[in-house]
C-alpha cells in the first residue's frame, strides 16, 4: 500500500536499485528489509523477483571480489571496516599487477566506478598502503 510520503516507483527503479545497491550491502540478507520497504512504494511490487535479482547482482560483485561465504567475525573492528578493508585488499592486489595507474585505468581494470574505486584508495591512503604521486597512485612497499 502505498503512503503519502513514499514517491510512486516503477520496474526500472526497482531493477536500478537491484543491479546497482545491491551489490554494495555488505550481507544479502538485508535485501528482505529492503524488499519490505520499496514494497510501501507500489502495490504491484514483486518482493520475490527483486531479491533474486540484488542476490544475483550481489553473487556476482561478491565472485569478483573474493568474498568468502562467511563474514569474518572480528571483534575489534566493525562489520563496515571489515567489509572496507576487504575491499581496499582487493584494490591493492590489482594495483599490484597494474603499478603506477590511473583511478580511471583501475575503474575499467576492475569493472567498477571511479568513485568506488576513489573510497577504496582513501581507505589505502588512511592505512599508509598507498601513496598519491603526480596524480598517480603508488603501492608503498
Amino acid at each position: 500500500m502505498q503512503t503519502e510520503s513514499s514517491p510512486r516507483m516503477t520496474r526500472a527503479h526497482y531493477q536500478f536499485i537491484a543491479d546497482n545497491i545491491g551489490p554494495h550491502l555488505s550481507w544479502p540478507s538485508t535485501l528482505h528489509d529492503i524488499a519490505d520497504k520499496l514494497a510501501a512504494t507500489n502495490p504491484r511490487f514483486n518482493k520475490e523477483k527483486f531479491i533474486q535479482r540484488a542476490t544475483k547482482a550481489w553473487a556476482t560483485m561478491a565472485r569478483r571480489e573474493g568474498h568468502r561465504q562467511a563474514v569474518p567475525t572480528n571483534n575489534k573492528l566493525s562489520g563496515d571496516h571489515i567489509e572496507a578493508r576487504k575491499r581496499a585488499d582487493t584494490l591493492l592486489r590489482a594495483m599490484q599487477r597494474r603499478p603506477k595507474t590511473s583511478i580511471r585505468s583501475l575503474a575499467g581494470y576492475m569493472n567498477t566506478t571511479t568513485a568506488d574505486v576513489s573510497r577504496r584508495m582513501m581507505h589505502l591512503q588512511r592505512e599508509g598502503r598507498v601513496k598519491l604521486v603526480n596524480t598517480i597512485y603508488e603501492v608503498i612497499k
